[in-house]
């Protein structure tokens, strides 16, 4: 330790001070009985506290030399700044060794003492165990070594009191003294000489000019990360995967499907001679309106493989959801005639816009207005609304007469492709809510289905009020 710190151990005031009382030779005392890892040091008033020491040869100026190095007690037991004062002894921070408080030892968390020059006065159990550090070699040492190199930079910017914003420490001594100093992850030297993620949290300790730093083997988090990053990773390689195989599979599919229709057209145009019966036209139909089915369910799986892996890109900007809805419902009205569904809208002027995506709003539109159409019988209706509430945000309801469906039925319906329920024989009923779901998400919107069986449903896309634009 520093000879200043040596003579305020012994309680004297300078040099000049102990070579009056007799030099260096007072201030060692002899081994008394149990001493046999530490010497005695003699203070002052009498006391005696026990010290390490080491020696070696050296030279200093070409003359050959002893140098004795002392280190404070490794056994100190904590005890009131009062009756340390009272006893004269040095308080935590100032001398150290193994903090050996009740309270502390009943602790999980790893306790260093630090002094104001960076070497650990004390430690608790527990942070002796991480580090494998004997009780006889726990003070004195450089606290930043506890830590692998690559760490040591960041620990020592803890001590300094910079923060990870870089800021400098307060200039208000209360606060410096009670203020806990921002946590650092940080990689540490600990038992067998391996190396394992750390927790440190470092704040000086109330009275002194020296530190506590509170450590925590994070390998379970880090693991548990590391884990959830793989299986991420691993996630978006099979979306990104299953993109790209339904895109080349929609390819495929479509080029000898629209060479079918083609074909069907031609057949049903009689350009090159009577078909011979008129059956055979509807099969013809048959065969078209299959097609295009195909066509449709294969641009729907690829659509939601595309957002599912977040590959469809997506520009956001302010949204009316009114004109969405008119533009929808007009491009719809036809279907809904053909099936005899009324279709009706209300559209206050009052409800604000949206931060979206145009597109893939409208698409989500035209597919719930399809799925209404399809599930309603002959006669019943479709109602198409926007609401905006200050708690809720802005929502766009679908509300039909349709068959309804029971719970398992829309937990089904909303799952993905292979499940779900599809009305009227309509085969792209089993996706579309999939991907109109999937493409709410997109836009930061929630979609909810509420049904009953035979009474209809009602499907609502609920921007968040973080979503909507006011004046």
């Amino acid at each position: 330790m520093p000879i200043a710190r040596l003579l305020d151990l012994a309680g004297h005031d300078d040099l000049a001070a102990l070579k009056a009382v007799g030099g260096f030779d007072s201030l060692i005392v002899d081994r008394q009985e149990g001493d046999t890892d530490f010497l005695r040091l003699r203070r002052t008033n009498g006391q005696t506290i026990a010290i390490r020491a080491r020696m070696q040869r050296t030279s200093v100026d070409g003359v050959s030399c002893l140098l004795f190095a002392f280190f404070a007690t490794p056994r100190l037991t904590l005890m009131s700044r009062e009756a340390l004062e009272a006893a004269d002894m040095p308080a935590p921070g100032v001398g150290g060794g193994v903090l050996e408080d009740p309270l502390l030892g009943l602790a999980a968390d790893g306790i260093v003492l630090v002094d104001e020059e960076g070497l650990v006065t004390a430690m608790s159990g527990p942070a002796q165990k991480l580090f494998d550090i004997p009780s006889a070699d726990v003070a004195g040492r450089p606290f930043v070594t506890l830590f692998a190199h690559e760490s040591q930079k960041a620990i020592k910017a803890l001590m300094s009191g910079e923060e990870d914003a870089g800021a400098a420490p307060s200039a208000d001594p209360a606060e410096r003294e009670t203020k806990w100093f921002a946590r650092r992850d940080a990689i540490g030297r600990v038992a067998g000489g391996e190396f394992l993620p750390l927790s440190v949290s470092l704040g000086r300790v109330p009275g002194t000019t020296g530190f506590c730093a509170v450590i925590n083997d994070i390998t379970p988090w880090k693991r548990a990360e590391e884990t959830a990053q793989r299986q991420r990773a691993n996630a978006e390689a099979s979306n990104l995967q299953k993109s790209t195989f339904l895109g080349e599979v929609a390819q495929e599919i479509k080029d000898p499907i629209d060479a079918m229709i083609g074909f069907a057209d031609l057949i049903g145009s009689e350009s090159l001679g009577p078909v011979g019966n008129e059956r055979y036209l509807e099969y013809l139909d048959d065969i078209k309106r299959s097609g295009h089915q195909v066509i449709d369910l294969v641009t729907i799986l690829h659509d939601l493989a595309e957002v599912e892996s977040g590959r469809q890109e997506l520009s956001f900007e302010a949204v009316s959801l009114a004109e969405i809805v008119t533009e929808v419902t007009a491009v719809m009205a036809p279907q809904a005639n053909r099936q005899r569904v009324i279709m009706r809208t209300h559209l206050p002027s009052s409800v604000p816009p949206v931060v979206g995506d145009r597109p893939t709003i409208r698409q989500i539109a035209t597919n719930l207005v399809a799925n209404s159409i399809r599930s309603t019988p002959a006669g019943g209706q479709l109602i198409v609304s926007l609401r905006y509430e200050a708690e809720t945000g802005v929502s766009l309801r679908f509300r039909d007469s349709g068959v309804g469906m029971r719970q398992d039925e829309i937990d089904s319906a909303l799952r993905g492709p292979g499940t779900g329920y599809a009305s009227a024989g309509a085969e792209s009923g089993r996706l579309g809510l999939p991907l109109t779901k999937a493409l709410a998400e997109a836009n930061r919107a929630e979609l909810s289905i509420r049904s009953t069986p035979g009474e209809g449903t009602l499907v609502e896309v609920r921007f968040p009020p973080t979503r909507v634009l006011l004046d």
